[in-house]
């Protein structure tokens, strides 16, 4: 990921905060009206990225299993592109920079996950395309869509989407959802997670109620008190 867009996108508000999400992150989605690669006909998709230390303080989860992806591209980055070679790179590079800290279930459900992420809002930027929209009338045509846009980066064209993450009671790893950072309790807390934080304590989830640091000697993963 270009270190310009991770500068611009995540650290121009300050650090994430996870706001009671086990994980968070942003979704930086391409609208082709950037510079150098990032000039192109139609928006892409560039990666997820986990708002970990020093752009916030989502936790880095190492994905549930290391198989491999399949050879293929994933379907989101499997777009027309006057340098392919460059689109391999970005996916490897998206997955060993950013993916092996989302806590999935393993590559492909890492990228499975990105391309359902971002498969509304780019049709969205599409559109903002055909019609000639900026970067400042698609970004709030994104937002009157109900979609949280939570910065922008002019230099490399993109809209930047926040996320956060809730573990799969279902399956192994976590699953991403787009959520504005305020709602991020809601959206990535479920009740079977609430009842687990009253006897363990989980990462940016407030654990359970203490007086000294002795009440947390028999707590899973509690290691002090901060009442």
């Amino acid at each position: 990921t270009n270190s310009r867009a991770r500068q611009s996108g995540l650290s121009r508000y300050g650090a994430m905060s996870c706001g009671g999400a086990p994980m968070c992150g942003i979704l930086a989605l391409e609208t082709g009206l950037g510079e150098e690669y990032y000039k192109h006909d139609e928006p892409t998709v560039h990666g997820l990225w986990p708002a970990v230390q020093p752009w916030g303080f989502s936790p880095c989860v190492r994905p549930a299993s290391l198989t491999p992806r399949r050879p293929k591209l994933p379907e989101c980055f499997a777009f027309p592109s006057p340098s392919p070679d460059h689109v391999r790179w970005a996916v490897e590079h998206t997955w060993l920079k950013h993916g092996v800290c989302a806590g999935s279930a393993s590559e492909d459900d890492f990228f499975a996950q990105v391309c359902e992420l971002a498969a509304a809002p780019l049709q969205l930027m599409a559109e903002a395309r055909r019609l000639r929209l900026s970067m400042k009338a698609t970004a709030a045509m994104l937002r009157a869509a109900g979609l949280p846009v939570y910065n922008t980066d002019t230099y490399n064209g993109e809209v930047l989407l926040s996320a956060c993450a809730v573990r799969d009671l279902d399956g192994d790893g976590f699953l991403w959802r787009l959520a504005n950072i305020s709602a991020f309790p809601k959206a990535c807390r479920s009740k079977a997670h609430a009842a687990e934080a009253r006897d363990s304590c989980l990462p940016s989830i407030r654990g359970p109620a203490c007086a000294a640091d002795d009440d947390c000697t028999s707590r899973v993963g509690c290691a002090r008190c901060t009442a």
